[in-house]
């Protein structure tokens, strides 16, 4: 007998009318209901991927739908169950609809069951808060049909026609992810920015004219619109080679960028890029104790009480550990902010990194903080390998030893770094702060494990 499926989603989703107040709900015993979808998986995938989503709504309905935004989601954990609520577009006719469904006026919503409870609660809330969405460019109606017109018109310059499909790939507060197919198997990628990530723009067209190869090849950008359309770069992704040896060349050139960028850091700056210095982090630590609590608690992976006074209690010493990192004096340069496997390609002998939305001016180590996450659980022996071919580059400021212990003092310190990244670069420009705040205390109490062994020594 067949073993059950690890994961289950459940996936509503909110259909306004295109001109009228109503909502489209399906009727049930007793009720009605948001039409909604469910299927079980073995892989989990994020409320923010939603190509499958939509092709089961469009399914369900029979009409053209794409998605707006997520709400938000449950999880209930005994069941592995994933309960989310979505915002989404029609883009058929509103009339030739199942049977079973009905625009519904908004007004009627409190005279009538909605099935579960909490859907109701999801609907009223985003009704009352939709007028705040207006700096989100894609939560708007007419927003999608508007970029794939430019894509057709960016293709149609490179005599790249015709289009056989658009599919949105990914939405979220960050950004929004199409997939353009054309015909004889050309591939491309939209990828829609908000304005605090305006920065990958410009970066992105730097780093394609410092190495052709390395980066995803852009055929062009909209910088008022934040849009930029590029080549497809191939899904062999780091984390599906078995290879050891692609896992090490693929640090190594990573070092040489961050070095050949440590001589940039001013052209870094006006190309918009944020920094983040070392010497700033226990400060801003301190401050997000005192005053950002919310950050801290609202969200079902919160802090504790206790690991909020431990965090304060390890002030002084998180201080000391930032200045003896900082007397290496290992320059500050570019550092990717998300860098691992499944963020780096083999592409035709080249290893490509892309998805930079994230990326800053910092203490370059700090960068293979998630990269080893992903090979510690896959290979726990292959760490000093791959940490040398890292440091290799690098030799040229220090010895080998100096190295090793600034890397792994920059391991100890980088969940905090990370924290303090969503928190000051990322979080602040945010609505819908649950999208990103989950980051805060998961990576605080990381770095509490990491202090550990000090605390434990003094």
């Amino acid at each position: 007998m067949p073993e059950a499926a690890r994961y289950t989603f459940n996936m509503a989703g909110i259909i306004m009318h295109p001109v009228r107040m109503r909502v489209l709900l399906r009727a049930v015993q007793g009720g009605w209901m948001l039409p909604q979808v469910e299927w079980q998986a073995d892989e989990y995938s994020s409320w923010k991927e939603v190509a499958r989503f939509n092709r089961e709504m469009q399914g369900l309905l029979a009409v053209g739908l794409s998605t707006v935004r997520c709400l938000g989601e449950d999880f209930e954990r005994a069941t592995m169950r994933f309960s989310r609520v979505y915002v989404m577009e029609l883009h058929s006719s509103h009339d030739n609809l199942p049977a079973d469904t009905c625009w519904m006026d908004v007004e009627a919503l409190k005279e009538i069951m909605i099935t579960p409870a909490e859907h109701l609660v999801w609907l009223e809330e985003w009704l009352v808060k939709r007028d705040e969405e207006e700096r989100t460019p894609w939560y708007h109606p007419g927003w999608l049909s508007r970029a794939e017109d430019w894509i057709e018109q960016a293709l149609a310059k490179l005599e790249v026609q015709p289009i056989v499909s658009i599919e949105q790939i990914g939405v979220a507060e960050r950004g929004c992810l199409l997939r353009v197919q054309a015909a004889e198997n050309n591939t491309f990628y939209f990828k829609a920015l908000p304005a605090f990530f305006r920065h990958e723009l410009t970066l992105l067209q730097h780093l394609a004219r410092y190495r052709v190869g390395c980066m995803p090849a852009l055929v062009t950008v909209d910088e008022r619109e934040r849009w930029l359309l590029m080549h497809d770069f191939g899904d062999r992704h780091l984390d599906q080679s078995l290879d050891l040896a692609d896992w090490q060349e693929a640090l190594r050139r990573y070092a040489i960028l961050q070095i050949d960028h440590s001589t940039q850091v001013e052209q870094l700056e006006e190309l918009g890029c944020p920094r983040l210095p070392l010497a700033t982090l226990s400060e801003q630590l301190g401050h997000l104790l005192a005053n950002e609590q919310s950050l801290l608690f609202d969200t079902p992976t919160a802090l504790s009480l206790e690991q909020v006074r431990r965090l304060y209690d390890a002030l002084p010493l998180i201080r000391s550990l930032c200045q003896k990192l900082a007397s290496y004096a290992l320059p500050e340069t570019l550092e990717h902010g998300d860098l691992h496997a499944q963020n780096i390609v083999l592409s035709e002998g080249d290893y490509l990194y892309y998805d930079w939305t994230d990326s800053c001016i910092a203490h370059p180590f700090f960068s293979l903080y998630p990269f080893l996450l992903d090979i510690e659980a896959r290979w726990p022996k292959a760490r000093t390998c791959l940490r040398g071919a890292y440091l290799q580059p690098w030799e040229r400021y220090a010895t080998r030893e100096q190295l090793v212990e600034a890397f792994e003092l920059a391991q100890r310190l980088a969940p905090l770094y990370l924290a303090m990244l969503y928190a000051t670069l990322i979080i602040p420009h945010m609505k819908a702060r649950w999208e990103m705040q989950h980051g805060i205390p998961l990576n605080l109490k990381v770095l509490l494990d990491r202090l550990r062994e000090d605390v434990t020594q003094r």
